[in-house]
């Protein structure tokens, strides 16, 4: 249609209804108007997808049975309970009920481990686990059953 040339679109000096960048041919004017933002855009979104209480929430996948007795668990969870703290009943509680909590998935059936936050949920014994419901109740009610997804795991 074009035979291997774009054109560049009319640029006015006035115009204030679309991008009106300055440019000598086609390819810059596409850059500016189009590849810069884009970039811009993206490098944002990795930003805030990778934040610091991003990488928190995904941690929290290494509380669920089927991962909790990984070998970097104990490492991720410490950061989880740092990060609600203020929901929780204090650190060491909070570390000996996580090995409370690896011991017993430890002696579950490989079918009975969950890979989903109301899985897990479903599995927590309220006296015996109260830290840990409250975290898994906290991501079960943040938008739904967000690591039952391949993505977090």
């Amino acid at each position: 249609m074009y035979d291997d040339k774009i054109p560049m679109p009319r640029v006015k000096k006035r115009q204030s209804h679309r991008n009106n960048v300055p440019a000598d041919n086609a390819f810059d004017y596409y850059k500016r108007a189009v590849w810069y933002p884009l970039l811009d855009q993206t490098v944002e979104d990795l930003r805030t997808r990778f934040s610091e209480s991003s990488k928190v929430v995904m941690r929290v996948s290494q509380l669920l049975p089927e991962h909790c007795n990984d070998a970097k668990a104990v490492d991720c969870t410490v950061d989880v309970f740092r990060q609600y703290a203020d929901h929780l009943a204090g650190m060491d509680v909070c570390k000996a009920e996580f090995e409370r909590w690896q011991h017993w998935c430890s002696r579950l059936e490989p079918e009975q481990l969950s890979n989903s936050v109301s899985g897990a949920l479903a599995l927590c014994d309220t006296t015996l686990f109260l830290n840990m419901r409250t975290i898994l109740k906290i991501f079960a009610t943040a938008g739904g059953d967000i690591f039952s997804q391949p993505r977090f795991i």
